[in-house]
């Protein structure tokens, strides 16, 4: 995996439509919304709501440029560390963003997926979720998957549990990556995290065994469709060799 900083200003704004260069698969850690509402002297919340307008940012983009799989970590198994009331407005902020995907789908032909150990939300979240899934799944201008509850140690937890024993005796990765949460999924190639911070967090660590990745100095709240081409163009110029 390439890792390296990326200067937002070092390329111009793309006008094209997708290069057959792009990625296929671009994961997204959302890291900075805290951070972001400190610096600008607001409350924790106005980071995570100022934080869906990024995601809208990201989503037009790939949109633009034709990219097939979009996925945004939301929220980990280790966010329930935070404080109650961060929790609870997050997963009303859940909530209320199911709407604003309904008409994602509706208008861009969106196909909504999500994922990670959705058995401990709220009941009522997980019918919006599933409803959302179904009314989308016949949708194929981008497949966006949103990772809630979501940690890759977890996954391959779950994933191995659910195998039969005539299964764990012929393990192979084929077999594992049609039972993880990302089954259907093409592997990731390039991984973007905003907020200075360069590590994956635990966030699709099989799926991105061979991703490029790029860490960008901005919170999240800030990130831009303009930051979104920029990526592209960084990941075009560079070498992959998959370990040859």
């Amino acid at each position: 995996m390439s890792i390296a900083y990326h200067n937002r200003n070092a390329y111009p704004l793309l006008t094209k439509k997708m290069d057959p260069a792009n990625p296929k698969h671009i994961a997204i850690i959302m890291d900075g919304n805290r951070r972001w509402a400190q610096q600008h002297h607001l409350p924790t919340f106005f980071g995570h709501r100022r934080g869906v307008h990024a995601v809208t940012q990201a989503v037009q983009a790939a949109l633009r440029h034709k990219i097939p799989y979009l996925s945004f970590f939301a929220f980990s198994t280790e966010n329930w560390k935070r404080s109650a009331a961060e929790i609870n407005y997050l997963m009303g902020l859940f909530r209320r963003s199911i709407e604003h995907f309904r008409r994602w789908i509706q208008g861009y032909a969106i196909r909504i997926r999500f994922i990670g150990n959705r058995t401990v939300l709220n009941p009522t979240l997980q019918e919006k979720m599933q409803a959302l899934e179904n009314a989308s799944a016949s949708n194929d201008a981008l497949t966006v998957v949103i990772a809630i509850n979501y940690g890759s140690r977890d996954e391959l937890i779950r994933t191995i549990a659910s195998l039969t024993e005539l299964e764990k005796e012929h393990i192979t990765w084929e077999l594992l990556r049609e039972k993880l949460d990302t089954r259907g999924l093409p592997d990731v190639d390039l991984v973007i995290r905003t907020s200075g911070e360069q590590r994956l967090s635990n966030f699709l660590l099989l799926q991105s065994a061979y991703a490029e990745i790029i860490f960008l100095q901005q919170g999240w709240p800030d990130f831009s469709s303009q930051d979104f081409e920029a990526a592209l163009l960084e990941y075009q110029h560079r070498q992959r060799n998959f370990g040859q």
